[in-house]
């Protein structure tokens, strides 16, 4: 089963690098700076995370956003525009996804960015799925889907780090860094931890 997810994982993945360069071929007359290429994995488990707990959280980045696809989400967070990043987000191309084990379906990354502050990395990453569901077990009701998730990783020196997500759609904008972040991140709770880069995928 395990095989066969992955055999899935990485045909979806390279469909979705052909279809990012094809979406940034058609909808720029100017062709922008292009970020730079990658091939990051990241990979940790899932805690305070409900049935979800113990999970392992994998990540697949194709690449990181442009400055032309960062910069609007950046300003429309930064004001307050909750709804106009949900908008933003869901028009932006697929950068990589976010999976959870035992599962052939990931969230789609719309948004990735990384920067080193003080001997940490912070990786940013956004989805336009709410990836809170994943904390709901089968007795709870569900709960109204929000239009996005953050999730926000600090990686120290020694290189294994945690990350938070954003809640109701909480976040703030961070223009400097062409970004985006979760509202009230020192308070929000660690959702993933033991996040390490892995060659090759996971």
């Amino acid at each position: 089963m395990r095989l066969r997810a992955q055999f899935v994982r990485t045909v979806v993945l390279s469909i979705a690098a052909v279809l990012a360069i094809s979406f940034s071929t058609l909808a720029q007359t100017t062709p922008p700076r292009p970020a730079p290429a990658t091939d990051e994995h990241f990979v940790g488990t899932a805690a305070n995370f409900g049935p979800a707990t113990g999970d392992t959280i994998s990540i697949d980045l194709i690449r990181w956003s442009t400055p032309q696809e960062s910069g609007p989400l950046a300003t429309a967070a930064r004001d307050k525009a909750a709804s106009e990043v949900g908008a933003i987000l869901k028009a932006l191309p697929n950068l990589g996804y976010i999976w959870r084990s035992g599962s052939a379906v990931g969230a789609v990354i719309r948004h990735a960015a990384s920067w080193k502050d003080r001997g940490e990395e912070h990786v940013v990453l956004a989805t336009d799925s709410d990836l809170n569901l994943w904390k709901q077990d089968s007795a709870t009701p569900a709960a109204a889907a929000r239009p996005f998730t953050v999730l926000e990783i600090v990686i120290p020196a020694n290189g294994v780090g945690t990350g938070k997500l954003s809640v109701d759609g909480k976040v703030i904008g961070d223009v400097a860094h062409q970004t985006i972040g979760i509202d009230g991140y020192g308070a929000a709770p660690v959702v993933v931890t033991g996040i390490k880069r892995v060659r090759g995928g996971s």
